[in-house]
């Protein structure tokens, strides 16, 4: 059974392995492990056990916990047994005389003891308790125990800490299926769902709403770009249209993967490269969107070769095609008449 070390609130009923301290210049409750904290009882629960709440050393939030909401659900709910400790004495006793008047019955034997108001009256001084009674706190601690556990939050691939729902089709019920959860399975890995944990929306032609603004990239290094992998570029755009027709005469199960130098893949991405971000800027939002629109057509390609009908691998040539269109979207958004012709969409 753990205990309170000079400490006036005595919270053995209620940790396990935690060892506190009071610092006595500033008055504040430091706590050294990071061990389980379990309330026996819970409003939400009906009497049941409360969730774990695991804390981390000297956490701000454990300490919260333990110096103002605890108590104030002490105080709320219903006791069937008590205990207390005269405050005449906390003070003048020595360590060991204050743990050996601490009750050391074990929680398994009594499922729903819980000190009463009276035991924390004891032990908290009345400006304590007039702050602990406040109507505020009262509604924070209905609250977190009518909340907890608190959600968890999920992770994107990259390791961001996101609050919503991460998935490859979250977003976009057209995106690829065959995308795999850590983006293993792509060609450039660092792109949107690697950073947001979602598939992003297909991009309409001639809309400029999403992304609302574009980064800038020297006029420069983007007509160089242009010069060098256009044709390419456009060689596999065409080859990625034709496969229309190998879908038509059912022969789409023999085109080639999307590894093929044919389709310019690669191309595609470091065309994206310098036209989405400079020295200055890094890697931006927008190049990994246009990254995420090629992964796109990569894996929908090779959803077209691994279809079991007709109709799936015309579902993911469609599907190709919107992904495509949204990357063009994006480049001709960069494209001046100084860095060179628009693409045509498909």
């Amino acid at each position: 059974m753990s205990y309170v070390q000079d400490c006036d609130y005595a919270y053995h009923q209620l940790t396990s392995s935690h060892t506190c301290r009071r610092s006595r210049k500033s008055e504040s409750l430091y706590v050294r492990s990071a061990t389980p904290l379990v309330v026996q009882r819970n409003l939400s629960t009906g009497g049941k056990r409360a969730p774990y709440l695991y804390v981390d050393s000297c956490n701000i939030y454990f300490v919260v916990m333990c110096r103002f909401l605890v108590p104030v659900l002490l105080v709320l709910l219903p006791n069937s047994a008590s205990f207390s400790i005269p405050p005449s004495s906390v003070g003048s006793r020595s360590f060991e005389e204050r743990k050996s008047s601490i009750p050391t019955t074990s929680l398994s034997q009594h499922e729903n003891v819980l000190p009463t108001a009276e035991g924390v009256d004891a032990l908290v001084s009345s400006k304590r308790r007039m702050l602990l009674l406040s109507p505020s706190l009262i509604a924070s601690g209905i609250w977190f125990a009518e909340t907890s556990p608190a959600h968890a939050g999920s992770f994107a691939p990259g390791g961001t800490l996101v609050d919503y729902e991460v998935g490859v089709t979250v977003g976009n019920s057209q995106a690829s299926k065959s995308r795999k959860a850590d983006n293993s399975n792509v060609v450039f890995v660092q792109d949107y769902y690697y950073k947001f944990g979602t598939a992003a929306q297909w991009i309409e032609a001639g809309n400029t709403d999403f992304p609302k603004k574009m980064p800038f990239a020297p006029a420069q290094q983007r007509y160089e770009a242009m010069k060098k992998y256009r044709e390419r570029v456009q060689r596999g755009i065409d080859l990625i249209v034709g496969l229309g027709n190998a879908i038509s005469a059912e022969t789409f199960s023999s085109i080639p993967d999307s590894t093929a130098p044919e389709y310019s893949i690669r191309p595609f991405g470091l065309l994206a490269n310098s036209m989405f971000a400079s020295e200055n800027t890094g890697t931006t939002n927008e190049l990994l969107l246009a990254r995420w629109y090629i992964n796109e057509i990569s894996l929908d390609i090779d959803d077209i070769k691994n279809a079991p009908t007709k109709d799936e691998a015309m579902k993911s040539l469609q599907a190709a095609k919107a992904a495509l269109n949204s990357y063009l979207g994006l480049l001709n958004r960069v494209i001046t008449s100084k860095v060179g012709d628009y693409f045509d969409l498909v």
